[in-house]
């Protein structure tokens, strides 16, 4: 088979064939490099701070008791509030990473020379 013929793939050997040229089949990117690099740092900075965050309010941290909510005795008071800072702080985290895993993906994409959508 010579540079100039095009690869083919054949899916089915029925009457109906199906063929696809190999070297056109690319995962496309979504953004470009500027943002996907910037997405990338500001998703690392997230986690870092959020997890950070999460780690003091399970800690039940005195400085900032002022950021949470407010239960009545009968649903836990503060400790419960804590719970639920922490919670929210971790979640949030993990919304990051994800982000963090897109970019990721992305300043993949662009460096194997993908297209864009």
């Amino acid at each position: 088979m010579s540079d100039s013929e095009p690869l083919l793939v054949d899916y089915y050997k029925d009457p109906v064939s199906v063929s696809v040229d190999v070297r056109r089949v690319r995962m496309a990117g979504f953004c470009g490099p500027k943002l996907s690099n910037c997405c990338f740092f500001l998703s690392i900075w997230g986690i870092v701070m959020l997890a950070v965050m999460g780690v003091l309010f399970r800690f039940r941290s005195v400085a900032l008791i002022e950021d949470v909510p407010k239960y009545s005795e009968e649903d836990g008071g503060i400790n419960a509030g804590y719970d639920e800072a922490s919670t929210n702080c971790f979640l949030a985290a993990g919304l990051y990473f994800l982000s963090f895993i897109f970019c990721g993906y992305q300043k993949y994409a662009i460096s194997k020379g993908y297209t864009r959508l």
